[in-house]
């Protein structure tokens, strides 16, 4: 049952959110069991939640919603954010990416925190993708197979 890792992500997430003035919203399915290790769930949440609050604007917000059917539990994180170039798309999930806008630049990071979210989600049998148009935020869907 993921419901309680995820609402601890969010708790963990909320003094970031806060100091960064981003709203955080959470809108879970009842039936929140997938097949995933529960520490590794853990870290890709807590990873996806800290960048969606990173790269975001003053006064933005982050969802994170979940959805099922008979074969895939998703999870969906929404953000309001400063977006990735098309250009950029390819390399997302890439060891090492930073976006080169000089507004992503202005963040600290690594490079390595969507590299970690598609390696772990692969290992766990699940996919990751998603959409981004910069200046208008992201999304990004994770699919798991469903208990």
């Amino acid at each position: 049952d993921a419901t309680p890792i995820l609402q601890n992500a969010f708790r963990q997430a909320e003094p970031l959110a806060h100091q960064q003035h981003v709203t955080l919203s959470l809108q879970l399915t009842t039936d929140n069991r997938l097949s995933a290790d529960a520490h590794k769930l853990a870290e890709i949440v807590e990873n996806l939640l800290s960048n969606a609050i990173k790269y975001n604007h003053p006064g933005g917000t982050v969802t994170l919603t979940s959805l099922r059917d008979s074969l895939h539990y998703n999870l969906i994180f929404q953000d309001t954010g400063i977006g990735i170039p098309a250009a950029e798309h390819a390399r997302v999930f890439t060891k090492f990416f930073r976006s080169d806008t000089s507004e992503a630049r202005s963040r600290p990071g690594t490079g390595l925190g969507l590299f970690v979210v598609r390696m772990l989600t692969e290992k766990m049998g699940g996919k990751v993708s998603f959409t981004s148009t910069a200046g208008f935020g992201s999304t990004f869907i994770l699919q798991f197979p469903a208990l």
